[in-house]
Order: C-alpha cells, then sequence, then structure tokens
C-alpha cells in the first residue's frame, strides 16, 4: 500500500493531538499491528486491544506484540459483527 508507514504515523500523531491521555484504544482492523506498535511508544499509560476478523492478520498481530505485557496489549479474534459490538463498548 503506498505511503502505508506515513498514514500509520499521521494516525498517532494524530490522537496524540486529540486525546493524548486516552486510557484504552481499540483496533478494530489490527491487520498486523504496525499501528499499535507505534502507538505504544507515545502512549505509556493506555491498554490496547486488537481485534481482526482475519484470523491470520491477528496471529501476525500477535507475534509482532508478544514482548509487550498483556496487561497493556491483548487480543480479541473476531468477525465483523462482533467488531461493531466491540465499537459499541468504547
Amino acid at each position: 500500500m503506498p505511503f502505508y508507514d506515513t498514514i500509520q504515523s499521521e494516525t498517532v500523531d494524530l490522537a496524540r493531538t486529540l486525546k493524548p491521555d486516552v486510557k484504552q484504544w481499540l483496533d478494530t482492523a489490527a491487520e498486523t499491528g504496525n499501528l499499535v506498535e507505534i502507538a505504544l511508544r507515545f502512549f505509556p499509560d493506555t491498554n490496547f486491544v486488537l481485534t481482526d476478523p482475519t484470523e491470520l492478520m491477528l496471529k501476525r498481530a500477535v507475534d509482532r506484540l508478544q514482548a509487550f505485557p498483556e496487561k497493556r496489549v491483548r487480543f480479541l479474534p473476531s468477525t465483523p459483527a462482533k467488531v461493531c459490538y466491540l465499537m459499541k463498548m468504547f
């Protein structure tokens, strides 16, 4: 995807500007976990929940972020319907 790294960085910058004290972050399209990996550096007090309707992508995110404490990074296998439900909770 063109400009993928730029889009990810800009997304984190936007979150830092709009909600620098965010406590919970729900990533409903976690893919490989790249966005959360970037965000973890800038949000030390934030807990992240990652989900993705594609099992393979969520596994890649788990592999990428396994070094982070479970308290800070959790993974939820999901379907598109469950993702919509989760979004209502946050």
